[in-house]
């Protein structure tokens, strides 16, 4: 009984490749030059309809991460200057007037005498 399924099994399979192998030339043979322009357009159509889609979906991958790599760049520079304006106090501002005032007075004075001035007038921290 078990070869006799072995032999069947074998018979259905080489006459199913058999078959198959004269099927697909016929078919092949059948299709006119017509039909080969217009299957050829199709595939040239869906060809551009994916590479449309692909390059849509890059470019909006590409904006996005530019317009967040963007605002995240702002942002930390308007901490940064949040940050440098909050931790300037009374003393910082005077020191920062009287730096001006001395380098705008060092061009008849000469710059030696104006640095010397500008850390001689520098708080010390303690």
């Amino acid at each position: 009984m078990r070869v006799l399924k072995s032999t069947f099994l074998a018979i259905f399979l080489f006459a199913a490749w058999v078959g198959s192998s004269f099927a697909l030339p016929q078919s092949q043979q059948d299709q006119s030059a017509k039909q080969d322009m217009k299957d050829a357009g199709h595939s040239t159509k869906n060809a551009a309809q994916d590479t449309g889609r692909a390059t849509k979906k890059t470019a909006k991958k590409t904006g996005h991460a530019v317009k967040h790599t963007t605002k995240k760049a702002t942002h930390k520079t308007a901490q940064k200057k949040r940050r440098r304006s909050e931790g300037r106090g009374q003393d910082q501002s005077q020191l920062t007037m009287l730096t001006h005032s001395i380098f705008s007075q060092s061009r008849s004075v000469g710059f030696a005498v104006a640095v010397r001035a500008v850390n001689s007038a520098q708080p010390t921290s303690s």
